[in-house]
């Protein structure tokens, strides 16, 4: 993904490129949609597709998918109410999985199901329940919050109903990310799989596409989501049903993966029960899918792992926070034992590994972003973008230097 400032419209436009990564030939642009929106792009297994979400026209950000083979324009998967996000094909290619955040309204009117599409039959939810956890709360609060609806309808101010209501930007509104899986192909109705009070994590395939795992803060009975901080890895069957809860006390669970040969669950996890809560390490965890067998792999490094990727061949590679710099580092999954790919006073950005070759994205002192890449060992390392070389060729960059 490009991102680029359009100074005529005062705004960022992104759109998709593409370069090989034998560093031949020039990089090669996807896109032209200048959505600020642009993002998430994911190749299908076969890599003849690409999906991304956009919000095109203006509208909500969907996913859409871009024939790589033979030409074609993207098209369209979804057309949901709400916007989407995190899509991931199924190991087959013929399924996307994806999220989309939902308010207790919505929920209780069945979602935002695309064309008037069914809902599941596991779905459930008391916005009853919802409403009234926030009216209980407010009891000792109830003459602040007369002052607060009072101003809210003049128009000098909004209800705020939330904990963690303050965004970068703006107020975060109550909406909770549900789980969907759409068939790929036109006109194709997504299925929604999660219809619950508190948010689901991006979701990931198990090898044989039968489940899908993600994370989700559920709190207890009668408790706002807001109100808990911790959250435990679930795994669901990509049909619907019941999940099953794989829970890890006074521990905080993101990113959840299977090793591709379903054996391991790959998640990241931070204490909460900590007295500064978030001035603590987030940790790269494995444990065999039914939750035992739990080991470390960033522990022992006391540095905070960023993200993480697997391969088909066994090898987990991550990223972490180390002395100013976001080295990328890869160990076997079978014998934790973690040895630096990309080093240096450097910081990998995002990164993928396929086919025996590892890219990145790359931040330096001296030089902005550049696509990168080498042998999944780090060696024969080649640039494959020079994006700002003629910016730098008529400006002055200034030295750095390391204080220990």
């Amino acid at each position: 993904v490009l991102s680029g400032a359009d100074w005529a419209t005062n705004r960022y436009r992104r759109d998709l490129w593409v370069a090989a990564a034998d560093g031949r030939g020039e990089p090669r642009r996807l896109t032209w949609s200048g959505s600020a929106s642009m993002g998430d792009p994911s190749f299908s297994p076969d890599g003849r597709m690409l999906a991304f979400t956009t919000a095109r026209e203006g509208g909500r950000a969907q996913v859409w998918v871009l024939p790589l083979e033979g030409g074609g324009e993207a098209w369209p998967l979804t057309d949901l109410k709400t916007s989407v996000a995190n899509p991931v094909w199924s190991p087959r290619g013929d399924r996307i999985a994806f999220t989309s955040s939902l308010s207790p309204e919505e929920l209780a009117q069945g979602g935002a199901a695309q064309n008037g599409g069914a809902k599941p039959d596991s779905a459930r939810v008391d916005a009853a329940a919802i409403r009234g956890i926030h009216r209980d709360r407010a009891a000792a609060l109830a003459a602040i919050r007369a002052k607060l609806e009072q101003t809210a309808r003049s128009g000098d101010a909004r209800h705020v109903t939330r904990r963690n209501y303050l965004g970068e930007t703006s107020l975060a509104e109550e909406r909770w990310a549900q789980l969907y899986v759409a068939e790929v192909k036109p006109g194709a109705k997504a299925v929604q799989l999660t219809r619950t009070a508190f948010p689901s994590g991006a979701p990931a395939w198990s090898p044989d596409g039968r489940s899908l795992v993600y994370s989700a803060t559920r709190p207890e009975e009668g408790v706002h989501p807001d109100w808990t901080d911790d959250s435990d890895v679930f795994v669901l069957p990509a049909t619907g049903g019941e999940p099953r809860r794989i829970a890890e006390p006074r521990f905080t669970a993101s990113n959840a993966r299977f090793s591709p040969d379903g054996r391991w669950i790959v998640y990241q996890r931070q204490p909460y029960d900590t007295v500064f809560s978030t001035a603590v390490n987030f940790e790269l965890m494995v444990m065999r899918p039914d939750g035992s067998d739990r080991r470390s792999v960033t522990g022992p490094m006391d540095r905070s792992v960023t993200s993480y990727a697997l391969t088909d061949d066994g090898w987990l590679y991550f990223t972490v926070q180390s002395e100013g710099a976001v080295p990328l580092y890869r160990t076997r999954l079978d014998r934790i034992d973690p040895r630096p790919v990309v080093s240096g006073p450097r910081g990998v950005t995002s990164f993928d590994v396929a086919g025996g070759t590892v890219a990145w994205s790359q931040m330096h002192p001296r030089r902005p972003s550049d696509v990168f890449a080498a042998r999944a060992d780090g060696s024969a390392e080649r640039r494959l973008t020079a994006l700002h070389d003629s910016l730098l060729a008529g400006v002055y960059v200034g030295d750095y230097e390391e204080i220990r």
